[in-house]
């Protein structure tokens, strides 16, 4: 059952970016990927998700692959990529940045779109801004399921129930800008938010959004293997 959905994308203070590197791609990925750029910023602070799900596809949206790959080409090209700009970053951590966004400590993350705009909301920074790249990005969603076997269904239909009362979901979206699954939410959605196509992107923008497939246990587990070597491996080497 879908709950909420989001996008995985490029949060930024562009005052500081364009200080350093006034035509910097801004709505690209090179921000990040292209070790040359990103050397532009690492004073002021990168950091990306520990996340490899969202990082390698992105990487691989980046090379214009198919961010779906699960050849070995593809896997160690986008890790290759990825290992030529660590040395670059600050550190990889999925919670951090949004503090760190909001209060300056970094300047540029590869992040997810509610995170985003929770430090957007928590900063003084009036110029953080969330991109979804021209090269493309993934689209995910939050979805609840009850275990076949679970001992107390009827309380997890109750706490499902509950959670896609329109009320319940329009507040949850407020909260964490993420989007609802329930179309009913929309109206009790904050209008600054609804009118935010960050949040709520375009139809042309949409179109470059690739939804997150499943993935083989195989292909994951040689994934993160190669996530944590890299992550482990001393910078510059």
């Amino acid at each position: 059952m879908p709950h909420s959905w989001g996008t995985t994308g490029l949060s930024y203070d562009a005052d500081q970016l364009l200080a350093r590197m006034p035509d910097a791609p801004l709505n690209s990925w090179a921000l990040v990927f292209d070790a040359e750029i990103a050397a532009r910023f690492s004073d002021c602070g990168i950091a990306m998700l520990d996340a490899p799900g969202d990082v390698v596809p992105s990487a691989l949206m980046y090379l214009g692959r198919d961010p779906g790959s699960e050849s070995a080409e593809d896997l160690r090209d986008a890790m290759a990529l990825i290992a030529r700009v660590r040395p670059l970053v600050r550190y990889f951590h999925s919670s951090q940045v949004v503090d760190d966004l909001a209060n300056g400590e970094i300047c540029l993350a590869l992040i997810w779109s509610g995170s985003a705009f929770l430090a957007k909301r928590s900063s003084a920074q009036s110029n953080l801004r969330y991109v979804i790249p021209q090269e493309g990005s993934l689209l995910w969603f939050e979805v609840m399921a009850i275990p076949a076997d679970a001992k107390h269904a009827e309380n997890a239909y109750t706490l499902i129930d509950y959670l896609l009362d329109p009320r319940v979901a329009a507040d949850f979206t407020n909260a964490t800008f993420y989007p609802s699954a329930v179309a009913s939410a929309w109206a009790g959605v904050d209008a600054a938010i609804r009118e935010e196509p960050a949040i709520y992107p375009s139809d042309a923008v949409r179109a470059r959004l690739v939804p997150v497939a499943p993935e083989t246990v195989a292909y994951e587990r040689q994934r993160l293997r190669a996530w944590n070597t890299m992550k482990s491996a001393q910078p510059g080497n």
